[in-house]
């Protein structure tokens, strides 16, 4: 109620404020017109001065006279200064200000006058004022002219009567002229204020008659919405009573000691008892928690501070043995003054949730367990697998090259074949075994100081022959300093033979494959291979990246492959220590980075050892 009555107050006090702004800006409009009469009076006086000073100088010469009518003339000039200033898109108010002083205006009148112009020029009452103070001050500006022009004639020679009399019917006409816009100047700001005072009082009585409707209607809105707001309060309480009783939460309220008063019956299914033997615990009995520890601890610490809390989870006994999870959020709670009154907030049976997790955390162990079988299988196997596949391949070279004695030439030819395919097969097979070695946790770095050029120079010369074949153009870009790491130089070679064989494998015929060599002073060593080939999109990058993962494109079975490629040098660069980075895009080409960390560089670490 009380809210309702200070917008009722506010409303009226609104309507009266807006009232008396109107009433004020009225008095200053009418204020600011009479400025302006004024100040037209004192143009009009001083040009009349001028325009007699300037007689007097033609019929009696004497420089006295053209002295007294520079000083009337400035008075309208100053006007027009001040006018010309204040018309401009960006006025300079300073200036302004000068003139209108300088015009004869009273200086308590000047801002309100600028103001005025500038709001106001638009407005044709005004505008037609405005206008007949422009033609004025052209025709001052004529009346200037013509004295310098007397002053130019009178200073060659004695103006004889013809000469005089034509000055002297100039001075009459403009003079003439100017007292009849001064006149209409008049008028028009007379209209101008006339209008101003009915638009005013016009909108003080509509104002005053639609404030007054609307702050009646408002109040009468609010005091029914008030009865109205009463009645659905009652109605809201015991309906909030309703959904608390059968909603799949619970709800709970505290008082300002932490002592439960309100518990909703959903808060004792499925175990013994009934809400109201909840009422008076706090919660740390109700959840059976344990003060010691650290999660009730933090708990314990919140409610001090009076902060929200959300998900707190504990555990309770069902009737049946069994193990029941709920989780329980809450806020803090003040009253109208900011005094703390308690707490509320809702609780979730979690049981379901957390029982699937559990499950869910099993499985993903058993599949660990299976996964890390599976490539301890496959690290145990490498001796018999690469065992007899060695002796075939054996067999077939001595076969193939006639060590023992003539044989037929498709016999020999079969032997190449067989050779060649386990060759291929001998590859696959050391890729898998390195890849389950690098799982299981089994493969070793053998380190050592490398040249990192010599290392790209070797593996460039072993595929120059593929590439060649491949019709594509390689450029290797290295630094000049001897760029030193430790690793290990087979397995580096290794990953860069993998990278180096993709590009070959995904650029058609004309492209190009870039090699090169960098060094970062965040990030460390970096070995880029970059081909403008078909390119990967972005969504089949991971699969790309994981094991056996092969992404269909029209060159992708140029040669056979596993797609173990990308995955083992992936593997074998994170055992040095540093990462693999891929960017492509369809029809863009790849680019692969291997980033290896800057405390692998040997001039690094020299650096660092003679430092410390």
């Amino acid at each position: 109620m009380a809210n309702r009555f200070g917008l009722i107050v506010a409303i009226f006090a609104g309507v009266q404020a807006i009232i008396l702004v109107l009433c004020l800006a009225t008095v200053q409009g009418i204020n600011t017109t009479r400025a302006y009469v004024a100040g037209e009076d004192a143009y009009s006086k001083a040009q009349k001065e001028a325009a007699l000073d300037l007689r007097r100088y033609l019929v009696l010469g004497g420089a006295p006279y053209l002295e007294a009518f520079g000083r009337a003339i400035a008075v309208p000039i100053g006007d027009r200064t001040a006018r010309e200033e204040l018309e401009k898109p960006v006025p300079d108010f300073a200036r302004a200000y000068r003139g209108f002083v300088q015009g004869g205006n009273d200086p308590r009148d000047i801002a309100d006058m600028a103001h005025l112009l500038r709001w106001f020029g638009w407005w044709r009452p005004f505008a037609r004022a405005l206008e007949d103070w422009r033609e004025g001050d052209r025709l001052v500006a004529a009346l200037a002219g013509l004295a310098d022009e007397a002053a130019a004639a009178t200073a060659a020679a004695p103006l004889d009567e013809r000469r005089r009399s034509a000055f002297l019917a100039r001075v009459d006409d403009i003079d003439g002229r100017l007292t009849r816009l001064e006149q209409d100047f008049s008028r028009h700001m007379g209209d101008a204020a006339r209008s101003a005072r009915d638009w005013a009082m016009l909108s003080l009585v509509l104002g005053s008659t639609l404030l007054g409707g609307v702050g009646i209607r408002l109040a009468w809105r609010s005091l029914r919405n008030g009865v109205a707001a009463e009645r659905q309060l009652a109605l809201s309480e015991q309906r909030f009573r309703d959904f608390a009783e059968v909603a799949s939460d619970w709800f709970w309220e505290t008082n300002s000691d932490g002592r439960l008063t309100y518990v909703s019956g959903r808060a004792v299914d499925g175990n013994a008892g009934d809400a109201g033997s909840y009422i008076g615990k706090t919660l740390l009995e109700l959840c059976r928690g344990d003060p010691a520890e650290e999660k009730w601890q933090r708990h314990l610490a919140t409610l001090a501070a009076r902060r929200n809390f959300r998900d707190l989870s504990y555990s309770t006994a069902r009737p049946d043995g069994g193990e029941q999870f709920w989780s329980i959020s809450g806020t803090p709670v003040y009253d109208h003054a900011g005094g703390f009154i308690g707490y509320r907030g809702t609780g979730s049976d979690i049981s379901r949730e957390v029982l699937a997790q559990r499950s869910l955390r099993h499985s993903k162990e058993q599949a660990e367990t299976a996964s890390r079988a599976k490539s301890e299988f496959l690290a145990n196997m490498s001796h018999e697998l690469r065992t007899p596949l060695n002796a075939i391949l054996g067999f077939a070279e001595i076969i193939r090259d006639r060590l023992l004695g003539p044989v037929a030439d498709r016999y020999a030819e079969y032997a190449q074949d067989i050779h060649s395919s386990g060759t291929h097969l001998l590859g696959i097979i050391n890729d898998i075994l390195d890849l389950s070695k690098v799982e299981a946790g089994r493969i070793d770095l053998v380190e050592e100081i490398v040249d990192v050029q010599g290392i790209v120079r070797s593996v460039v010369l072993l595929l120059r022959e593929r590439v060649a074949t491949a019709e594509l153009a390689l450029k290797v870009e290295l630094p000049d300093p001897v760029l030193l790491i430790r690793a290990d130089e087979r397995k580096l070679k290794q990953v860069l033979m993998n990278l180096l064989s993709n590009a070959v494998k995904f650029t058609p015929p004309g492209g190009e494959i870039r090699v090169g060599v960098r060094v970062e002073s965040e990030r460390g060593l970096v070995i880029e291979v970059r081909d403008n080939g078909i390119g990967i999109a972005a969504e089949d990058i991971a699969r790309a990246l994981s094991p056996f993962g092969q992404v269909d494109s029209r060159l992708s079975r140029r040669y056979e492959g596993t797609g173990l490629g990308l995955p083992l040098a992936r593997a074998l660069t994170e055992l040095h220590g540093g990462v693999l980075e891929l960017d492509s895009a369809p029809g863009r080409g790849t680019a692969v980075r291997i980033v290896l960390p800057p405390d692998r560089l040997v001039e690094r670490e020299m650096r660092r050892w003679v430092a410390s």
